[in-house]
């Protein structure tokens, strides 16, 4: 998972109005804890962090599979490559990845991958940034519209069911501001400063509601029959 900036992977799938990177993860944290209910069976978080969203899973889900490239900063049950799944074909009936796909060299092979593990029937659940900034470097590589995510969807024979935005022109420009604040001395009473901006911020979403400027696509895709 993409790292916020200065504050490293997500530990925690809570925010506070306070928080730094509240514009930013709020609204992808509600689509994540909605979406977990769709996740069943056998279960693989690609890029899994510190395995934030494991305790939201429904019963629907017998096995959980967390899955990083490396434990640093990052708490997964074992170590793979994303571009080389280290599963048989038709292992999983769940596949998630939060935040990781911008960090990818190919994300057409990723996607590959992804539906080569999935079952027949079975569902990918996936965020990425349509808009952040530069952050693990230098393995930070590209950005995603929805029509991007769309397009790997049909590369790797997977059918979009949702493509949605999580986060809004205003939150964008908020989330914008406060990452340049952290680069800064202010980052030291940042605080009281973002309550501000996101409270102004998440207002504004919902009285001028724009999604082209997006922080965050969640994509929903499923595997046919």
């Amino acid at each position: 998972m993409g790292k916020a900036p200065a504050l490293g992977r997500q530990h925690s799938a809570t925010r506070r109005i306070w928080s730094a990177d509240y514009l930013a993860m709020l609204p992808l944290l509600d689509g994540l804890r909605q979406s977990s209910m769709l996740a069943h069976g056998l279960m693989l978080d690609i890029g899994c962090g510190h395995r934030p969203y494991e305790s939201w899973l429904s019963a629907s889900v017998t096995r959980y599979v967390g899955m990083d490239h490396d434990t640093i900063d990052a708490s997964p049950h074992l170590v793979g490559d994303a571009l080389h799944l280290p599963f048989p074909a038709a292992s999983f009936d769940t596949v998630l990845s939060t935040q990781t796909l911008e960090h990818l060299s190919n994300p057409f092979q990723m996607f590959e991958e992804m539906a080569r593990v999935l079952r027949p029937g079975g569902r990918l659940i996936l965020t990425a940034p349509q808009s952040w900034r530069e952050h693990e470097e230098p393995n930070d590589y590209f950005r995603f519209t929805r029509f991007g995510l769309r397009h790997l969807c049909k590369h790797a024979g997977l059918r979009p069911q949702t493509i949605r935005a999580v986060g809004y022109a205003w939150s964008h420009v908020g989330q914008s501001f406060l990452n340049i604040l952290l680069q800064t001395k202010l980052a030291r009473i940042i605080a009281p400063l973002a309550m501000l901006v996101n409270l102004t911020c998440r207002l504004m979403d919902t009285i001028w509601r724009d999604e082209r400027e997006t922080i965050n696509h969640l994509l929903i895709a499923e595997k046919p029959q």
